[in-house]
């Protein structure tokens, strides 16, 4: 049995960690045992399922980079031997591939989950891209990404072709059966009719997720008579400031934050529609999950089209349009097409988001 050691900032409910945690329940454990470094001392969500699954979390609370480095170098001398280290870090991948080099670990892996950043914004912000993408190179030996664009994206100066695009896999039938047994209806919690649009969000409560353009956009349904509700999925650093711009708007009555949920399957069988508003993405799980669901999507343009799997479900809109714009947007998404079942799943996975087919790719990645 080998280890590999994913660098992780923690394995909280969100998409990467979601995949990744996904991948080693259905890896062959008696070849490969996963073990993870957290830069929190936090307790996260996937903690439990990790120990239970075998994994081993080492928590690196440093703040220097270089006392980072030293204790990651130490996780590996006494803690291995490793067969890879895989780094879900994106462009500070190469500060752990450093350590692991000296370390003696042959394989290296970087891989990305994002297709912008918002170091992008400033000049020191992109010069410290351009510096990380050459030193990502240099310092590791294998390239993964969730889609083209977040190929593209990280490592714009390695050859495409050496890129292995490995998609954010599900266990499908969680999706499109839900187990409806044992879970209270999020209508029924809220109080909200089965004819009513609800309209979910998911992700971390964070600049990039654009939380505050769906309140906007929720004000302004509100202000024109349309009866929508919201429901936000996830915790994040924005909670406070958030929750006090829909108190001060008064809309309380319509947005509702549910934290983060295990019951996502379940949610999304009863969302009219997700809607996913983000400055960027990466190749976001939760639109895989909506449309393995068959739930309808209103994305911004900003995300690449990769993303839709040409099942009818997944509308996009410019975040430059008007409130007017999206408002039309919803309708149609609301009063679209639905996909079924066998059609869900053949399409899923054909292009390979069965979690069985991506564990079969990784475990050829690491048996390399």
């Amino acid at each position: 049995m080998k280890r590999i050691l994913h660098v992780v900032g923690g394995m909280n409910r969100a998409g990467a960690e979601t995949m990744l945690i996904n991948l080693f329940r259905h890896i062959d454990r008696t070849k490969f045992q996963f073990d993870f470094i957290y830069f929190t001392d936090k307790e996260c969500d996937y903690d439990n399922d990790i120990l239970e699954l075998g994994g081993r979390i080492f928590r690196i609370t440093k703040t220097n980079a270089l006392a980072k480095m030293y204790q990651l170098y130490k996780i590996l001398r006494e803690k291995g031997p490793y067969l890879a280290i895989h780094s879900h870090t994106n462009y500070n991948s190469f500060m752990y591939h450093i350590p692991a080099c000296f370390a003696g670990v042959k394989n290296r892996i970087t891989h990305s989950h994002c297709s912008n950043s918002l170091y992008s914004k400033s000049r020191t912000g992109r010069a410290y891209l351009r510096v990380s993408e050459r030193l990502n190179q240099w310092f590791s030996n294998r390239f993964i990404a969730c889609g083209n664009a977040a190929g593209q994206f990280l490592f714009p100066q390695v050859d495409q072709s050496k890129i292995t695009i490995l998609p954010n896999a599900l266990n499908l039938n969680t999706y499109i059966n839900p187990d409806l047994n044992h879970f209270l209806s999020i209508r029924d919690s809220l109080s909200i009719s089965s004819v009513t649009p609800l309209i979910v969000q998911i992700g971390r409560l964070s600049t990039v997720k654009n939380f505050d353009f769906t309140i906007d956009l929720a004000a302004y349904l509100k202000g024109i008579g349309k009866p929508y509700q919201f429901a936000f999925l996830g915790n994040g650093e924005l909670w406070e400031e958030l929750s006090q711009k829909v108190n001060k708007l008064n809309l309380n009555d319509c947005i509702h934050f549910m934290g983060v949920r295990e019951d996502i399957p379940q949610i999304l069988n009863e969302a009219s529609c997700v809607i996913m508003p983000s400055l960027f993405e990466g190749f976001p799980v939760v639109l895989v999950e909506a449309q393995a669901s068959g739930t309808p999507c209103l994305i911004s343009d900003t995300i690449s089209e990769d993303v839709d799997f040409g099942l009818g479900l997944v509308h996009r809109c410019s975040l430059k349009a008007s409130f007017k714009d999206w408002d039309m947007a919803l309708d149609c998404v609301l009063n679209g097409l639905t996909a079924s079942k066998d059609k869900i799943k053949e399409v899923l996975t054909e292009k390979g988001f069965s979690v069985t087919k991506s564990v079969r790719q990784l475990e050829g990645i690491y048996g390399e």
